[in-house]
């Protein structure tokens, strides 16, 4: 897709992924048009985990599986990660789960 669209892959810096083009730290912000994302760093099911507010919404991932779906607890840690700093999610009232599949 990368190179069929033109896209940038933008990931989180503690990925191991290759072909990265941008990679994001807690509290870095996306520029798109003339909309921004901020990135929340929710390390837990992975270490590379990562959450995109918008406005009112904050793009998940799988970070709102329900703590019982892993054995390990780490949806638990990855939600707890999100949240851990007051304010930095009191705006997001519409959480939107989004996962891909291969």
């Amino acid at each position: 897709m990368r190179e069929r669209y033109g896209i940038n892959v933008i990931m989180h810096r503690a990925t191991d992924a290759p072909y990265i083009d941008l990679r994001v730290d807690d509290g870095d912000e996306i520029q798109f048009g003339q909309q921004t994302l901020k990135v929340i760093y929710t390390p837990g099911h992975t270490q590379d985990a990562m959450c995109l507010l918008f406005k009112d919404r904050i793009f998940t991932g799988d970070t709102l599986f329900d703590r019982r779906l892993r054995q390990d607890g780490s949806a638990g840690r990855q939600c707890r990660s999100a949240t851990r700093e007051p304010g930095k999610t009191q705006n997001a009232r519409r959480p939107n789960p989004c996962i891909s599949g291969s």
